[in-house]
């Protein structure tokens, strides 16, 4: 008896995947052809119609070749239980998505997301903006568990304002980024925007450059969980290469570099907008010439982000006029600070600024106190390629015997690993961690919504 029960279990969880199928679109494809003789032998012919049709379990396998033209395109299935995946065909050349956005029209999009258990891998998207569930005024989220996996996005006529970005999140749950190119050539415009209420974020292993703001979080969440990590900023034209509004967020072994000394541009700035910001940590990244800031904690509105926790970072020449090094408008934002190397060359005797007051390593540490910055340093690294272009990652890894070298208290490089930075061009996909919340009481935490 015991045993029938099990097989109607086995049945009862294999049921949805009994409709689950294996589609295909080709650029020689035709849109007449009925999903049930759907095959790689008889395509569709365009994305639209393809993404149409698709239903729980459904793979959708994109041919090789140029789709142009895409637009307005809405993919709302609830894929619980037996996900969706959109993806290059294996063996092909990576498809091309082309898409209509241009200028600052605010309303146009490519593919907006409101399902659930959706996977996108191995495309390239061109002139295009995606979306999932993008506000609205929903404080459930209206998309949860979407995927990104070894994408192209990249933009030359997005000039959108900073509400909005190339990729846009906002009333969304368990969204993950990771092993993609994302990038803007429009200056004023932003990559990555997170806008109201996107919790359970992670984006990870990822080549963003160019645009106004890399990753941007505004009027974010008081769940919140945001993990950034491994990715490369590059060239970010705007005040933020990252910026966080959202609590429990993690910016860790992140590589963020100018190739040029352009004003304005910054590097990690803490920010409360509107939501609070509470429980950063900023850890082991590499900061390198962003002349606005390198790690800065802002207030808005009276309010402000604490308790934030900066260990284990490489800022070099990174901020000028005001806003150098580390800053943090007030003292009581910052709760945990060490094993941070610091180095301006404009600059050499300022480890950091509160509020507008410059100060020494050794006057930081008198204005915090015993165990703040004590194993911290003020010193010119060595880098292996400290006389080159500093352009590739590689060129960040810290030379034997540099200040920073083996210096954290683990042992390890202040600083990024360089070595972890970036895409994996191996093709594999990085596991999706498993959020572990340890909520400690503080103002307007809320319950996680989705664990």
């Amino acid at each position: 008896m015991r045993l029938k029960y099990v097989a109607a279990l086995i049945l009862l969880l294999n049921y949805g995947n009994c409709f689950a199928a294996e589609l295909f679109v080709s650029t020689t494809g035709s849109d007449a052809v009925l999903k049930a003789n759907n095959d790689i032998s008889h395509p569709w012919l365009t994305i639209s119609h393809a993404i149409s049709q698709l239903a729980a379990g459904d793979t959708l396998n994109i041919r090789g070749g140029t789709y142009a033209g895409v637009e307005f395109i809405d993919l709302t299935v609830d894929a619980t239980g037996n996900p969706i995946t959109i993806q290059g065909y294996p063996g092909d050349s990576v498809p091309i998505i082309r898409g209509t956005v241009s200028g600052d029209d605010t309303t146009h999009y490519t593919i907006s997301i409101t399902g659930d258990y959706i996977t996108i891998q191995n495309l390239r998207f061109e002139e295009c903006r995606l979306t999932f569930s993008y506000w609205g005024g929903n404080l459930v989220p209206l998309a949860t568990h979407i995927t990104l996996d070894h994408i192209a996005l990249v933009n030359t006529n997005d000039a959108h304002n900073e509400t909005y970005g190339s990729l846009t999140l906002g009333s969304c749950a368990n969204i993950t980024i990771r092993d993609s190119e994302l990038s803007n050539t429009v200056a004023g415009s932003n990559i990555i925007t997170m806008y109201e209420k996107a919790d359970y974020v992670y984006i990870e292993n990822n080549y963003i450059h160019g645009g106004r703001n890399g990753i941007y979080s505004k009027h974010g969440s008081t769940t919140g969980y945001h993990y950034y990590r491994k990715n490369i900023v590059k060239d970010v034209g705007g005040e933020y290469s990252i910026g966080v509004n959202a609590n429990y967020t993690t910016v860790q072994n992140n590589l963020i570099y100018q190739t040029t000394a352009t004003a304005g541009r910054g590097g990690v700035r803490i920010h409360y907008n509107s939501w609070p910001s509470d429980y950063a940590v900023i850890d082991h990244n590499t900061i390198y010439g962003t002349t606005l800031f390198g790690i800065e904690l802002y207030e808005e509105m009276g309010e402000y982000p604490q308790p934030t926790t900066v260990t284990n970072n490489l800022l070099v020449n990174a901020g000028a006029s005001e806003h150098r090094g580390i800053r943090t408008e007030n003292k009581p934002y910052l709760t945990t600070s060490d094993y941070n190397l610091v180095y301006l060359a404009s600059y050499p005797a300022e480890f950091g600024v509160i509020g507008y007051t410059h100060y020494s390593l050794t006057d930081w540490k008198a204005q915090f106190g015993t165990g703040f910055d004590e194993n911290s340093i003020m010193a010119a690294p060595t880098f292996v390629n400290g006389s080159g272009s500093m352009n590739t990652a590689e060129d960040f890894v810290l030379a034997a015997g540099s200040q920073g070298k083996d210096a954290c208290a683990d042992g390890s490089d202040m600083g990024a690993d360089i070595s972890l930075v970036g895409i994996d061009a191996s093709g594999e996909p990085t596991p999706t961690p498993t959020p572990t919340p340890t909520p400690t009481t503080h103002r307007l935490r809320a319950k996680p919504l989705l664990p």
